[in-house]
């Protein structure tokens, strides 16, 4: 008989991955609960009022495609968007949006609201009920116990939070709530290892008391791009962002603080993000540079308040406001908000499989900056997956794993338990080997038909991106097809300053040449050819025709190495097998391999210390079964390439 009172899922922490992770499985079907500390903070942004970014942006257009929310929130809230990296390859474009910061929470709580098979209830969750090595409920600060069938830990940095202002700190999970106390140390009897992190924020000042006059207006693209691949078009007044800078002057302020910083006197043990620094941090690493960029953002339509990008401390706050003073633009601002350090528990993701169910313990899943990372959009992303992952469970199902020549998203994960972090980690495009392949742009034709078979994309959008795609496909051939005569295009080739053409040449080779566009060679050839392809096309299919034209050749190059990629994570090794027992591994690889249980060969081959030898000892076992030990003393380099190569 179904138990009335047992949940499937149930998420804790209402934040950017646990309001993710929740709106999934209850579109799934799923009976899931919302648990969260504080109901009026349900997709609250802590720190800065943006979405997106580099790499970042990549982010939130494939959690979009799979049918995640966040896109579709930001839309909904932005108040200015942009698109980074134009003036670089498409590889590394990626959309920004400035979010108005009370709209996007309150966008962000009304779909949890609205979606059935979710409720939401506040309460502090203190630690999980185990039975037989599998969670069965959760225990709460009323003292009741909630059963489901699985967990998704999403608590962000609540867990044993500390904040700390110049030498004061206090319990908190981030300024004006409570930190979640007893969580981490249910979990520590179960048998996970955890570490402290620490992140921080900046001031916040009054938008009344700024000259902008002293400061460079940075205003959003027009028309502004969407982010969800849902939306056609954007319709709203665009409000710009401003850029100013410090100076020796500021920096000098910064320094006499310096002593009484809890970075540098020791008061956090939490290791901070590496490439989100504080400005104190800033000062010292950078110490040559005389000067760093200062970003003010608004926070909202309904607000003066502003965030001051990139002056991110704990110093005193005698020393903030005499330094944010110094700022030009800032002489006379008033601080509405002091900015500060937040140190809190996190459990190292190598504790994790790669659909984030922890090894320690069945049926729980952790998402977010309880796994090391950093941002919005990495927690988001890791939310919708834990909790699909967790309705897959329920079901009995295998579970949905991005691989890294897929998507950031698997890039992302793979990269948390496969080689773990110290740090705060934060999504980059350099970390991804085939990002030519993983851009922005194409994010739905990677990833919108998983996000259909799994009922969370509609058969409406689904329908549109095979249109889209026949489209690509049929315009491409038809520029293969389409010629053009020198008198007809030397005009316009020598006005972009690319060289003229002798004889007869189709418009495919044309687009190849880096100075024309697609929308330029519209009207040569066959006029019947171009009426046919409207406003639409060029919105949804042109840029794809012409990335896919202008970089065949890396793109082919990419695709093959894919192909031998996807050869190796193919291969799948058993969770449950003793690598001591081959001793032609090397002791290192023997005690990486037993510690992290890879799936795969190809997530073996990428663990720090296991060498291409030992693949290859994994590759022949493999082919055996895992049956016999380990009487293999040796591999040869021949035998090694060889088995690579298959």
């Amino acid at each position: 008989m179904y138990n009335q009172d047992l949940y499937d899922v149930l998420v804790i922490g209402a934040g950017h991955a646990g309001t993710e992770a929740a709106l999934a499985a209850a579109r799934m079907g799923a009976r899931t609960m919302l648990m969260t500390m504080n109901i009026f903070t349900i997709g609250q942004m802590s720190c800065n009022p943006a979405i997106g970014g580099v790499a970042k942006g990549q982010l939130v257009r494939e959690l979009d495609a799979l049918g995640g929310e966040m896109g579709l929130a930001i839309d909904d809230a932005g108040i200015q968007f942009r698109m980074l990296n134009k003036s670089k390859g498409p590889a590394v474009w990626s959309p920004r949006a400035q979010a108005d910061r009370v709209q996007y929470a309150t966008r962000v709580r009304f779909a949890c609201e609205q979606q059935p098979n979710l409720e939401i209830r506040q309460d502090m969750a203190t630690g999980i009920v185990v039975r037989n090595g599998q969670i069965t409920g959760v225990r709460t600060m009323t003292g009741s116990v909630i059963e489901t069938r699985t967990v998704v830990l999403t608590a962000g940095t609540f867990l044993n939070g500390i904040i700390h202002v110049g030498l004061t700190n206090y319990s908190a999970g981030r300024a004006g709530e409570f930190a979640a106390k007893g969580m981490t140390e249910s979990l520590l009897e179960l048998g996970f290892e955890t570490g402290r992190l620490k992140t921080g924020t900046p001031p916040r000042l009054n938008g009344r008391t700024i000259d902008f006059s002293k400061t460079e207006s940075q205003p959003g693209d027009e028309p502004p791009p969407p982010f969800s691949f849902r939306h056609d078009k954007l319709t709203l007044e665009q409000m710009p962002c401003h850029l100013t800078y410090t100076n020796e002057e500021t920096h000098a302020i910064l320094r006499t603080g310096l002593d009484r910083s809890p970075m540098y006197s020791g008061r956090i043990q939490g290791v901070g993000p590496r490439y989100c620094p504080s400005i104190e941090d800033k000062i010292t690493r950078f110490a040559e540079r005389t000067r760093h960029q200062i970003f003010l953002e608004p926070e909202g339509r309904q607000t003066t308040e502003y965030y001051v990008n990139g002056f991110s401390t704990s110093l005193p706050e005698e020393v903030q406001v005499k330094a944010i003073h110094t700022i030009p633009g800032l002489e006379n601002v008033q601080v509405t908000r002091t900015g500060y350090a937040v140190e809190y528990d996190y459990f190292p993701p190598t504790q994790l499989h790669p659909w984030l169910e922890t090894k320690p313990v069945a049926n729980l899943f952790f998402a977010g900056q309880v796994n090391g990372t950093t941002g919005y959009e990495e927690a988001a992303v890791q939310g919708f997956m834990a909790g699909v992952n967790a309705v897959l469970k329920t079901r009995g199902e295998e579970p949905f794993i991005l691989n890294r020549s897929e998507a950031y998203i698997g890039v992302l994960i793979d990269d948390l338990v496969t080689k773990g972090t110290i740090e705060p980690y934060r999504m980059f495009t350099s970390r991804a080997e085939y990002r030519l392949l993983l851009r922005q742009d194409n994010a739905d034709l990677r990833l919108l038909p998983h996000g259909h078979r799994l009922g969370l994309i509609d058969d409406t959008t689904h329908q549109n991106l095979q249109n889209k795609k026949r489209g690509i496909k049929e315009t491409i051939a038809a520029l293969r097809e389409l010629y053009v005569r020198p008198e007809e295009i030397n005009e316009l080739l020598l006005a972009k300053g690319t060289p003229p053409i002798t004889q007869n040449e189709n418009l495919q080779k044309i687009l190849r040449r880096p100075e024309i566009q697609l929308s330029e060679l519209r009207g040569f050839g066959r006029l019947e050819l171009w009426d046919q392809w409207n406003d639409k096309f060029w919105q949804n299919v042109a840029e794809q025709v012409e990335i896919e034209i202008k970089y065949a050749g890396f793109i082919e190059r990419e695709r093959e190495a894919i192909a031998r990629f996807e050869r190796l994570e193919e291969k799948k090794l058993p969770l449950s097998f003793d690598y001591h027992t081959l001793s032609a591994l090397s002791a290192e690889a023997r005690e990486k391999l037993n510690k992290l249980r890879p799936a795969s060969i190809g997530q073996a081959a990428r663990i720090s210390g296991v060498s291409p030898a030992d693949v290859t000892v994994l590759l022949m076992h493999l082919r055996r079964g895992f049956t016999n030990g380990a009487e293999e003393a040796g591999v040869s380099r021949e035998t090694e390439l060889t088995e690579l190569e298959e």
